[in-house]
């Protein structure tokens, strides 16, 4: 039966032996009843590889092939930024113009925000998605452009001066295709497909800005539930210019021969795409235009990787090398990237560099007590729940995860330390008031941020009460049960945590929650609160 759920796609041919190791990768989700993946491997623009595994639609066991429509989710943003460009070689607009040239409603905070900002994302605009799901807007609801760019234009701040940092936010390509939108009259679906698609022979991809649309062929995207059992994982919403562009691996291959052929855009576009951005002290991001442009073990990479609902996918280019991979998934837990990396290794081998060893020596330095002392203590994050406890060891501070056996971590510098063997390293962080507040865990490419919290959780005494936050349009209630603070939702609870050492601030345990900081009066009386998480800064709720 596995076999039945591998087709193949062919042009230009892999020798059967690297062919065979990169089926052998995929290999677990060749099997009936579970979702899977399409996987494109282009030489020079050509297609040498394209087969799909597994099954696009659960119901009816449709295979996933080569012709699979996939949500790429953030993939999207590379074809928002072409859109751009395109009008910027037209002499439409200059990447320099005020975003509020061109949507005015959108509010001024005293800095101008141009398209480079959006394109880098260095607006310090909050993020479009964080506000609506904080505001309760499910999945199952539909959220069209304007019900986005109403949300922002109620906010009150940024998350920081335009340039100042980078912060992946999806507001700034909803602003672009918007822009795109004003300046031509049409929609982006159609101004892509007028202007990308259609040129390039892409006939599946589309912007899908219509929830009640049929996409033939589309693959469903999935998530197992707390059973283990395989449930749908999709969302009705329709925002477009960062995201809900469906495509296929054949699209992905007529997409790929453009930074070859330069039939849309001509060579100044593929010069311009790979223009990365720069923050207002001169620091160069990896952030280009939709995609990221860094090294992977020696080698130029160009990529940009796509998460939405559950849907996973990766566009990967070596642009020296002419090699790229396309992975599309509809498993949530499917990891596109480390999947790409395992194409990357077989088909690259001989120009990669050998894995560096360099990061896993640990370089012990000397730190007096005192400063050891300040990092002692229980530190906690949730969604998942994990507690690390720092401790005094014979020799070294000892560190335990979600309880004993804990294990030395040695100190590098005076505010990171490292595993004995160097396969993760541990960050100190300090907060306004100097004192320890976080620890980032880096492990691989996984980050793990913990708060430091109080051993004594006991509440704080006039926190309860109702509060409402006027740039969401959303009512929190907080009480005291069991002499802890919780803080209420709709019908969602969280619990707030004291920080040790910085009073009136909290960690919740929920995402929607993530930090809450108090405010008082002069009088010593609470007024309200700042929230902080994932894409948004201190978003004021006033008490009621």
């Amino acid at each position: 039966m596995s076999c039945l759920l591998t087709f193949t796609l062919r042009t230009f041919a892999l020798p059967p032996e690297v062919e065979s190791k990169i089926d052998n990768i995929f290999a677990p989700w060749n099997q009936p009843h579970t979702p899977g993946c399409a996987v494109g491997v282009f030489r020079q623009g050509q297609t040498v590889y394209a087969r799909g595994f597994g099954v696009a639609n659960l119901e009816n066991n449709a295979a996933i092939t080569p012709d699979t429509a996939f949500d790429i989710a953030s993939i999207s943003k590379q074809f928002t930024a072409t859109a751009i460009v395109l009008l910027t070689q037209r002499g439409k607009l200059s990447l320099d113009d005020d975003v509020r040239k061109f949507i005015p409603e959108l509010p001024s905070y005293g800095r101008i925000i141009t398209l480079r900002h959006l394109i880098h994302h260095t607006s310090g605009l909050r993020d479009y998605a964080t506000l609506v799901s904080l505001h309760g807007t499910q999945d199952e609801s539909v959220v069209h452009n304007q019900d986005a760019l109403e949300m922002l234009c109620r906010q009150k701040h940024l998350n920081f001066n335009p340039g100042d940092q980078h912060s992946y936010s999806n507001s700034g390509y909803l602003l672009m295709a918007l822009i795109v939108e004003r300046i031509t009259r049409q929609p982006l679906r159609q101004f892509l497909a007028e202007n990308v698609f259609i040129p390039l022979d892409m006939s599946t991809a589309q912007v899908h800005d219509d929830h009640a649309e049929i996409i033939p062929n589309r693959a469903v995207g999935y998530a197992k539930d707390g059973q283990g059992k395989f449930r749908i994982e999709m969302s009705n919403w329709v925002v477009t210019g960062d995201g809900v562009i469906f495509a296929t691996i054949r699209d992905f291959a007529k997409w790929d021969r453009n930074f070859h052929e330069f039939k849309v855009g001509g060579p100044q576009w593929g010069k311009q795409m790979l223009v990365r951005g720069k923050l207002n002290d001169g620091t160069t991001l990896d952030y280009a235009f939709g995609v990221k442009v860094d090294q992977f073990r020696g080698l130029r990479r160009v990529y940009h990787s796509g998460r939405w609902e559950g849907y996973r996918s990766t566009y990967v280019r070596f642009p020296k090398q002419e090699i790229s991979i396309a992975i599309l998934s509809n498993l949530d837990s499917f990891d596109s990237e480390a999947m790409a990396a395992k194409v990357a290794e077989i088909l690259l081998e001989r120009e990669l560099a050998a894995v560096s060893e360099e990061n896993l020596r640990v370089k012990r330095v000397k730190i007096e007590e005192a400063l050891l002392n300040d990092f002692l203590g229980r530190y906690e994050t949730f969604s998942p729940h994990f507690t690390v406890k720092i401790s005094k060891g014979t020799n070294d501070l000892m560190m335990e995860v979600s309880g004993p056996p804990g294990f030395p971590i040695v100190p590098e510098s005076t505010n990171q330390f490292a595993t004995t063997d160097g396969r993760a390293r541990m960050r100190f962080e300090r907060g306004v008031n100097g004192k320890v507040a976080r620890l980032t865990v880096l492990q691989g490419k996984d980050v793990f941020a913990h708060w430091k919290v109080a051993t004594v959780r006991q509440a704080v005494s006039g926190c309860e009460g109702s509060f409402f936050s006027d740039e969401i349009e959303t009512r929190y209630s907080i009480v005291v049960r069991d002499r802890r603070l919780v803080v209420k939702r709709g019908r969602e609870e969280a619990e707030l945590v004291p920080l040790e050492d910085e009073p009136g601030r909290f960690v919740g345990s929920e995402w929607w929650a993530e930090q809450v900081c108090f405010h008082q009066d002069n009088a010593g009386s609470i007024k309200g609160f700042a929230l902080t998480t994932g894409r948004l800064k201190n978003l004021e709720f006033r008490k009621e």
